[in-house]
């Protein structure tokens, strides 16, 4: 026994030891799961109604008649009640016939959204799509002018009036809470509505979204259709974008822009997420869709459909994450998980792989941006490097490293950190823009693992530290584990494509790996000199870098 409590003492010395000479223990981030229980939607109803046309103005200035069809479900109590609309996506059934029933394929979640709490509503957009009937006016003219033709109709409902909608709507509907989701083509449509009316709308969900590169309408004398989406400020409202890994539709993942552009800007004064859902495609949300899309324009490999979700699981996450998202911007719920900055991004949402990234109102720059003269300093066996991932290659970097909606971009040149490291021993020092980070949660690093790289794959798993180092040179470390999301490993290949070059054959996204500065309680926060990686926990990889944010 004896000698048991001298060994003891004896770490117990090395530890002060350490702590005194400015190295602070390390805890590890925790990984977790993002829960929420879903309300019981068991005898919740989808009332499918039709209640006339709308006049549809073309831009030869034919009017054409629109249908005003839809379903609605509503909950089973006394309102009013958030109201949820949702936007379905074009199908070739809609450029055949505006009458057909695309947005009943939205049913299950318009009852899931009844049971939480919210009038929900999936609206009949077929006429925008259908290109036989002409051009509307203005952007999306077609399916603006049938939303507000659905609102007048919702309107009278809700004053006592008998419609036609097949259920009872008097002072069921908060009107100063309009949420919109908005399924591939539809989130486009989501998107202008808020441009016309920013107002009146309290927040977006856009899932495997078109995006729009149009500011002005058409016969606005300030219309520019080469206005690149950069230039084009995003509705200031709360808003959340779901890409599937394997969408074989709008398969650059093209709403990645959107989260992008903010979080570079850092002016929004609206909370906002994306999610890059693994194992995922673009037509499995909405049922009356019937085609596999990984089978066509994704990455996926047929030969391995391990990871591959069911239609059964999108709906299911779906559900989950509108509902989550909804309780948040909505106040029914604390801000938690992927919402809140005082957590680690979770590892799963819901039970599901998925790589989460928020951006906060107040995010500011902790390391500069990536530079060729970027100050940085690598240790031991770490490099550093300035890395731009571009399309083409004729620009500076090459295209080893593939993020989502890269090739949308204003600018199609990603710049990044390249980071590597072997045997244990290597570290990178990045100074720090700020130094006062008390006041505020956590930092927030944009990071992926180059999935090309072979130390990566032979591993498929990655784990570092990142430290913290005070004015005192007092420094304190974070063991990131393996596990943690945003270092996943992301199916691929390389290969060559004559006068291109060597591209990357799958999506690697950048997720944020966000610390909670509770971890670091052993420093002074308040003088912030440095923010140090240590690869100490793995014998060697590749990580991308995109910047690190205070938040």
């Amino acid at each position: 026994m004896k000698r048991k409590i001298t060994a003891l003492a004896v770490v117990v010395a090395l530890l002060v030891l350490l702590t005194a000479c400015g190295f602070g223990t390390q805890d590890g981030l925790a990984l977790t799961n993002m829960e929420f229980n879903l309300a019981d939607a068991t005898g919740m109803q989808a009332h499918h109604f039709r209640l006339g046309t709308v006049d549809l103005t073309a831009a030869n200035l034919n009017i054409i008649p629109g249908p005003v069809d839809g379903s609605i479900a509503v909950p089973n109590r006394t309102g009013p009640h958030p109201l949820v609309v949702l936007i379905h996506g074009a199908s070739r059934m809609a450029h055949a016939n505006i009458h057909t029933h695309v947005h009943t394929g939205f049913d299950y979640l318009i009852k899931q959204l009844a049971a939480e709490g919210y009038v929900a509503l999936s609206i009949n957009v077929n006429a925008n799509y259908a290109f036989a009937i002409g051009e509307p006016l203005s952007q999306d003219g077609f399916a603006l002018e049938t939303f507000d033709a659905h609102m007048d109709y919702l309107a009278r409902a809700n004053a006592g009036e008998s419609v036609g909608h097949g259920v009872e709507l008097t002072n069921m509907v908060d009107f100063t809470q309009i949420h919109l989701i908005g399924h591939s083509r539809g989130g486009e449509i989501a998107e202008t509505l808020i441009r016309r009316e920013p107002e009146r709308f309290a927040s977006i969900l856009r899932v495997a979204p078109v995006i729009s590169p149009r500011l002005f309408a058409p016969d606005d004398e300030q219309f520019n259709p080469n206005d690149p989406y950069a230039q084009i400020p995003q509705p200031d409202v709360p808003f959340a974008i779901l890409l599937p890994e394997y969408d074989g539709d709008v398969s650059s993942l093209e709403g990645q822009i959107v989260f992008d552009e903010i979080v570079a800007a850092a002016q929004q004064q609206s909370m906002g997420n994306v999610v890059f859902l693994r194992g995922a495609n673009h037509n499995f949300f909405n049922r009356t869709f019937e085609n596999d899309d990984r089978y066509q324009g994704s990455f996926a490999d047929p030969q391995d459909q391990s990871t591959w979700l069911s239609r059964a699981e999108h709906e299911d996450f779906l559900k989950h994450y509108a509902a989550a998202f909804l309780a948040v911007v909505t106040g029914q719920r604390e801000s938690w998980g992927t919402f809140n900055p005082d957590e680690p991004q979770p590892t799963t949402l819901f039970g599901f792989a998925a790589t989460a990234s928020t951006y906060f109102p107040g995010m500011q720059q902790l390391i500069a941006e990536p530079t060729h003269d970027a100050a940085m300093n690598a240790i031991g066996s770490a490099t550093a490097a300035f890395h731009q991932q571009s399309f083409p290659t004729q620009s500076i970097g090459h295209g080893l490293f593939y993020h989502p909606g890269v090739l949308g971009r204003a600018d199609p040149r990603l710049p990044l950190y390249a980071l590597s490291w072997g045997d244990h021993n290597g570290a990178v020092e990045f100074p720090l823009l700020l130094s006062n980070l008390s006041a505020s949660n956590a930092i927030s690093l944009f990071v992926a693992v180059d999935s090309s790289d072979e130390r990566n794959t032979r591993r498929g798993k990655q784990s570092f530290s990142v430290a913290l180092t005070d004015s005192s040179g007092a420094e304190q470390s974070v063991v990131i584990p393996r596990g943690t999301r945003a270092l996943d490993v992301h199916p691929g290949q390389q290969d060559y494509i004559e006068d291109f070059g060597d591209i990357w054959l799958g999506f690697t996204p950048l997720g944020e790996l966000r610390i909670p500065l509770h971890y670091f309680d052993e420093i002074d926060l308040s003088t912030v000199t440095q923010l140090n990686i240590h690869f100490d926990q793995t014998r060697s990889g590749a990580i991308m870098l995109a910047g690190a944010w205070l938040v």
